[in-house]
């Protein structure tokens, strides 16, 4: 997994866009990228390597597979911000 680290939210352009979701849809959204780190035998995040593009970001190790979140089941839009199926 390639992780940045950021003191301060990045500015909106186009490369950053803003996810507006609810505190639960954080917490799903949190545990689902905790669950796809691959800890070692004591439970702490492997570094894939000891370096990033940056000193700012860095390679875990993952799990093989990932799947997607349940999208949200309310509102026009899906768990993390994209329309579901019909309301583009």
């Amino acid at each position: 997994m390639h992780v940045d680290f950021y003191r301060a939210a990045p500015d909106s352009g186009a490369r950053v866009v803003p996810l507006r979701i609810s505190p639960e849809q954080y917490r799903t959204l949190a545990a689902y990228v905790q669950r796809s780190f691959r800890p070692d035998s004591l439970n702490h995040m492997q570094l894939r390597q000891p370096t990033g593009y940056s000193p700012e970001d860095f390679f875990f190790r993952a799990r093989a597979t990932t799947t997607p979140c349940a999208p949200a089941t309310t509102g026009p839009t899906g768990a993390f911000g994209r329309p579901e199926s019909g309301q583009r």
